[in-house]
């Protein structure tokens, strides 16, 4: 494929596909918000969450899955801590917050590798806001 934006005339792939995407989005770091949702740490303690977001207008509801590894972990933690928080406390279903990490792929999702999450975080998240109403 010589140009990204051309859909090419022979067919591809699975996983040149993937390859492709991989390679487009691989290790790019981004500031993004969103509404934190199930939060679960592993006996390594690394964190995954889901970063949610719902569009005003259609409703839609977009899932962004992240990851905190072991070493991002106690850095992130040490932050909150000192602040009178833990990261657990942050890491609440409908907390806002703001996180910055690096694209990647893993089991060929795009996946965000968590380095650092901006506080104050607040428990306000719209989508949490519509989960309480129902």
């Amino acid at each position: 494929m010589n140009n990204p934006l051309d859909f090419p005339p022979e067919t591809i792939s699975a996983g040149d596909l993937s390859k492709f995407i991989q390679d487009s989005i691989m290790g790019r770091v981004y500031s993004i918000t969103g509404e934190c949702k199930d939060a679960r740490q592993w006996p390594d303690s690394s964190w995954n969450f889901d970063l949610v977001t719902k569009d005003a207008v259609t409703g839609r509801v977009h899932f962004l899955p992240c990851r905190i590894w072991p070493d991002g972990q106690k850095r992130i933690d040490k932050g909150f801590t000192e602040g009178g928080s833990s990261l657990e406390k942050v890491l609440t279903d409908g907390m806002s917050l703001t996180v910055r990490g690096e694209t990647r792929m893993w089991n060929n999702r795009l996946q965000l590798r968590t380095l650092e999450i901006s506080s104050p975080s607040i428990r306000n998240g719209q989508f949490h806001r519509d989960q309480m109403e129902l």
